[in-house]
């Protein structure tokens, strides 16, 4: 593994650790962990290639439609065969665009999980909004997302 690699990945597995211990939080902050563990697992993934990703944050999509089409990675988190995993990764790629979306950056102008928005005339603050995406995390569809986000962080080492 190269140093970048482990670096991210031991941000990002620092990262789920603070999500986890938010529990009790305003849904804005754990929705802003949750967005950097994915961004973090992703640039971890990527710096196999020997260079540093862009400061972007809109890598977990791309890093999902990766790993998707590599069934070794299926059989390392346990969800196999080839087919059961490109499904399983599929049905999460709409919820994991949604949560690049909330890093300030690619929200523009919209609803983000870290500072007020609109930038120029704030008339609202994410500790007082209500994220449809964390209705969505809590729901079915999300938990599927939150485990494979797990399961990949747990075992990036099999296939990373």
């Amino acid at each position: 593994m190269l140093d970048g690699q482990r670096l991210y990945l031991i941000q990002a597995r620092s990262d789920l650790r603070a999500y986890d211990l938010l529990s009790e939080a305003a849904p804005c902050h754990r929705i802003h962990y949750l967005q950097m563990v994915a961004e973090k697992l992703a640039k971890a993934y990527f710096w196999r290639q020997g260079q540093a990703p862009k400061r972007r944050h809109n890598y977990f999509v791309k890093f999902l439609r990766a790993v998707a089409g590599r069934g070794d990675v299926g059989r390392a988190v346990g969800i196999g065969p080839n087919s059961h995993w490109e499904n399983y990764v599929a049905g999460t790629l709409w919820l994991a665009l949604v949560i690049e979306g909330m890093a300030p950056a690619e929200a523009g102008d919209g609803p983000n999980a870290e500072y007020p928005w609109p930038h120029e005339a704030p008339a609202h603050a994410p500790a007082s909004f209500h994220f449809p995406l964390w209705d969505e995390i809590n729901a079915p569809r999300g938990r599927r997302l939150l485990a494979l986000l797990r399961l990949l962080l747990d075992r990036f080492e099999q296939y990373g």
